[in-house]
C-alpha cells in the first residue's frame, strides 16, 4: 500500500503543483492522498493547521476530518478529544506544531497517525499542505503540498472576513474563465476550449463540442467532482483528454460515453463513481491514470484497448463487482494495487508481453480461483496475490527470478505451487498449506 500511495501522491500532486487549485479542490485532493497512504482501519488524529486565522484552520480540520472519514477506511478520532489534549499539552490549533508534540499527542489519543498542515502565503499563490506522520516511527506516511489562487474567495474570506464579488462573462475569442450554458471554460491559444467548471443541475448531460466557435479538447481538473446530480454524460469526439478527478466521486452516474479522439485519462478521473456498471475505454486511449477507476464498486466488466501499453497504480482497485477482466498483450505491466480488492474477479489471463506483477497487484481478489502467469513474467512484487482465498493452486514459469514477500499470503486454500528451484522465493511468499513441485 505505501508504495502505491507515494507514487500516486507523486503523480496526482505533482500534476497539479503547476497550477493553482480551489481550497475545496486542495481539501478534496490532500484528503484522498492520507486515505490512500494509511492502512486501512488506521486510526487518525487531525490534529492542527497552521494558517493565519483561527476560522480557516477549523474549517480546515472540519473538513478534513470529514473527508479522510467518508469511505469507512480510516478511524477518525473525535474533535472533542482531541480538544482535552490540545489544552493538556497547550496546542494551538491554528499554530505551529513540532513533531515530538505531534507524536505526544498521538499517542496521548491513541492515534496511529496524525494529520497536520499549513496554510503559507508565498505572495503570489498559497501553499496548501497537509501531512500524516506516524506516531511511533514519527516518518511522513502522507503528504501533498498543492498551489492555492492568491485570490480565491473562499481562502480570502476564511482568512479575512471579506467577500470577492465574482461574475460571469459572455463567451468571446479572448474569454478566460467564462461561463457558456453552466460550463465555465478557458480559451487555449485562440484555437481551443478547456472546459475548467461547472455550475449547472442538470442529470443527463451532453458536453458541448464546441464554445465561442471553438472546439472543446479538454475536460479539466475536477470539473464534476462530487456533482451528485450526473446521472448520465455523453462527451463529445472533439474532446482529447479528461483530467484529474473530472468525475471522482460522481456517485449517481451510471452511464459515461468516452469517444474514440480521447487519449488519456488523468489520476483518479472516475474515481468513485459508484454507480457506473460499465465502461468502454475506445483504443484511441493510450495512457490511463493512477485509479483512474478506482473504487467504481459496481463497474461488473472492463476492455482494456491494446493501445494501452501499462496498468498503472490503482487503476482498477476497490472495483469489488468486476468479475472479468481483458488484458491485451499489448500491456508490459501490471503496477502496483492495479487490481486491489476486486474481490468479484474469479479469473485473469496475464498475457505473455507482461514483464513484471507489481506488489499487491491482484491482493484481496478473494473470488480467484484461477491466475495465469505467462513465461514472460520475471518478478512477482510483495503481497501480488494476497488475500486470494478462492486459489487453489498457481504455476510459476522458470522465467520468474523473484517473489517477493506475502507474495501469496493469505491464500488460505492454496495447496500446490509448481515453481523452479532457481527462483529466490521470499521466506514468508507462501503460506504453509502450499505443497512446493518443483519443475527442475
Amino acid at each position: 500500500m505505501k508504495g502505491l500511495s507515494f507514487f500516486s501522491l507523486l503523480l496526482i500532486c505533482g500534476s497539479l503543483f503547476a497550477q493553482n487549485v480551489s481550497l475545496d479542490q486542495a481539501l478534496q485532493t490532500s484528503s484522498q492522498t492520507v486515505v490512500t497512504q494509511l492502512p486501512q482501519g488506521s486510526k487518525v488524529a487531525v490534529l492542527s493547521f497552521t494558517s493565519s486565522s483561527q476560522n480557516f484552520s477549523d474549517y480546515v480540520i472540519d473538513e478534513i476530518a470529514t473527508l479522510i472519514s467518508a469511505g469507512n477506511r480510516i478511524q477518525v478520532i473525535e474533535r472533542q478529544y482531541m480538544d482535552v489534549i490540545r489544552r493538556e499539552l497547550n496546542i494551538q490549533m491554528s499554530g505551529d506544531v513540532s513533531d515530538d508534540e505531534v507524536r505526544r499527542a498521538g499517542r496521548q489519543l491513541g492515534a496511529q497517525f496524525v494529520v497536520t498542515g499549513s496554510l503559507v502565503d508565498t505572495g503570489t499563490v498559497y501553499r496548501f499542505r497537509l501531512a500524516a506522520i506516524n506516531v511511533e516511527t514519527a516518518v511522513r506516511e502522507g503528504a501533498s503540498s498543492l498551489n492555492i489562487n492568491i485570490n480565491d474567495p473562499q481562502v480570502v474570506f476564511l482568512l479575512t472576513g471579506e467577500r470577492i464579488a465574482q461574475t460571469d462573462n459572455t463567451p468571446s475569442n479572448s474569454a478566460v474563465n467564462s461561463v457558456y450554458e453552466g460550463f465555465r471554460f478557458e480559451i487555449v491559444g485562440n484555437r481551443t476550449v478547456a472546459i475548467t467548471g461547472y455550475t449547472g443541475n442538470a442529470a443527463f448531460l451532453d458536453i458541448p463540442s464546441s464554445i465561442a466557435g471553438l472546439p472543446v479538447t479538454v475536460i479539466g481538473n475536477f470539473v464534476f467532482s462530487g456533482n451528485r446530480r450526473l446521472t448520465s454524460v455523453t462527451i463529445p469526439s472533439s474532446v482529447t483528454s479528461i483530467g484529474v478527478q473530472a468525475f471522482s466521486e460522481c456517485s449517481n452516474l451510471t452511464s459515461v460515453t468516452i469517444p474514440s479522439s480521447v487519449t488519456s485519462i488523468g489520476d483518479t478521473a472516475f474515481w468513485g463513481c459508484r454507480s457506473l456498471t460499465s465502461v468502454t475505454i475506445p483504443s484511441s486511449v493510450t495512457s490511463i491514470g493512477e485509479r483512474a477507476f478506482a473504487g467504481c464498486s459496481r463497474l461488473t466488466s472492463v476492455t482494456i484497448p491494446s493501445s494501452v501499453t501499462s496498468i498503472s497504480n490503482g487503476t482498477f482497485s476497490e472495483c469489488s463487482s468486476l468479475t472479468s477482466v481483458t488484458i491485451p498483450s499489448s500491456v508490459t505491466s501490471i503496477r502496483e494495487r492495479a487490481f486491489w480488492g476486486c474481490r468479484s474477479l474469479t479469473s485473469v489471463t496475464i498475457p505473455s508481453s507482461v514483464t513484471a506483477i507489481g506488489n499487491s497487484a491482484f491482493s484481496g481478489c478473494s473470488s480467484l480461483t484461477s491466475v495465469t502467469i505467462p513465461s514472460s513474467i520475471t518478478s512477482i512484487g510483495n503481497y501480488a496475490f494476497g488475500g486470494c482465498s478462492s486459489l487453489t493452486s498457481v504455476t510459476i514459469p522458470s522465467s520468474v527470478t523473484s517473489i517477493g514477500n506475502l507474495a501469496f499470503s493469505g491464500c488460505s486454500n492454496l495447496t500446490s505451487v509448481t515453481l523452479s528451484r532457481r527462483t529466490q522465493v521470499a521466506s514468508d511468499a507462501f503460506p504453509r498449506s502450499a505443497r512446493r513441485t518443483y519443475s527442475d
